[in-house]
């Protein structure tokens, strides 16, 4: 896996990635250690690069010099400069804050650096673990993992007032999505009946019947390993069905643009990146 940065040169990434601002020595103000951009894209936590370009570099920085952005509040324009990503993100400036002196050439530039970005090749591209994390065709990617529960937040118990012949139950409205996950708590009373299931365990909704989230009437569950329920028709009560917050992993992959036909590290797989993705 070709990881900008690591195996490919940043010149490589997708040009709307890499956003560039300049900036001149007049918009640098070193007693607040702030650099005024204009208006510009960068958000805090950014990671960029400095260059000074033809002109000179300023006091304590170097051609190549990465920082992390901290937006000033309140500006549209003005950033400050930061050694790492958690005190750009804290962003009070008293912590890891890089001092600046206004002695910068006038072609100085930042150039945003993607974090999340990844170069699939056409071997890396028929992997399964790569596969199953959404990555499978060549070309860039913009990857990112979730935690799950960040998705998905737990509600209420809900309470079954019918239970259908093949497998669908009646509830009250409640806003669950396929996919979501509930746990069945109780003991049915009235008449109505589940195979396959034990107090207690957890299932998975593999359909919607009746409404849309968040006011979902009815729907169908199958075991977490995709085994269907059976059920008897019947008045059942007793029973609750509550959401479960899904915890684990979650993938999210958008393909930015297909595989390039010239370069370097376009084929094969490349080595110590290809965890980043796979793992």
């Amino acid at each position: 896996m070709a990881l900008w940065g690591l195996t490919d040169a940043l010149a490589s990434v997708p040009s709307w990635e890499t956003v560039t601002e300049s900036f001149v020595n007049a918009k640098v103000d070193a007693d607040n250690d702030e650099i005024d951009l204009g208006e510009h894209s960068f958000e805090t936590g950014d990671k960029v690069i400095y260059q000074s370009g033809t002109g000179a570099e300023g006091t304590g920085f170097s051609d190549g010099d990465t920082f992390f952005v901290g937006r000033l509040a309140g500006s549209t324009s003005e950033i400050q400069l930061y050694d790492t990503l958690a005190n750009a993100t804290t962003n009070d400036g008293s912590t890891g804050l890089k001092g600046l002196t206004a002695n910068f050439g006038d072609t100085s530039t930042l150039q945003s650096i993607p974090q999340d970005l990844y170069y699939v090749d056409a071997t890396e591209a028929v992997i399964h673990s790569n596969i199953e994390k959404g990555l499978g065709s060549p070309g860039w990617w913009k990857f990112t993992t979730k935690d799950a529960a960040e998705q998905f937040t737990a509600g209420t118990a809900l309470t079954v007032s019918a239970i259908a012949t093949g497998g669908v139950f009646t509830c009250s409205a409640t806003d669950v999505k396929i996919g979501d996950r509930v746990v069945i708590t109780g003991s049915i009373t009235g008449t109505g009946s589940i195979n396959g299931y034990t107090t207690g365990d957890t299932f998975s909704i593999s359909a919607i019947t009746e409404g849309t989230a968040p006011s979902v009437t009815k729907f169908t569950l199958t075991t977490t390993a995709g085994a269907a329920l059976t059920t008897g028709a019947g008045n059942g009560t007793g029973l609750t069905f509550t959401p479960q917050i899904d915890t684990g992993v979650r993938y999210q992959a958008e393909h930015l643009c297909a595989i390039k036909t010239t370069g370097t590290n376009d084929t094969g797989v490349d080595g110590s990146d290809d965890s980043v993705v796979e793992g």
